[in-house]
C-alpha cells in the first residue's frame, strides 16, 4: 500500500496544478538486502563497496519529463 500511495497515487496527485502532495502517512519502505559472495567477487577484482555504488547508481527516482 505504501509503494502504491508513494509511486502511483502521489504522482497523479502532483500533475494537479495547485495541490499538495504529501507523503504517504505511516507503512513501511521496501527493502532489498543482497547476500554476498565474497570469495566470487575477490575472483573478479570487486568489493561488496563496487556491489554498493553499482546498486545505488541504479537506485534513482526522477521525476517524469513534462
Amino acid at each position: 500500500m505504501n509503494d502504491l500511495g508513494q509511486n502511483n497515487i502521489r504522482t497523479q496527485l502532483a500533475t494537479i496544478e495547485g495541490s499538495q502532495t504529501p507523503y504517504p502517512y505511516g507503512g513501511k519502505q521496501r527493502q532489498i538486502q543482497v547476500d554476498l559472495d565474497l570469495h566470487a567477487l575477490q575472483a573478479k577484482g570487486l568489493s561488496p563497496a563496487d556491489v554498493v555504488n553499482a546498486i545505488s547508481a541504479q537506485n534513482l527516482i526522477a521525476p517524469p519529463a513534462r
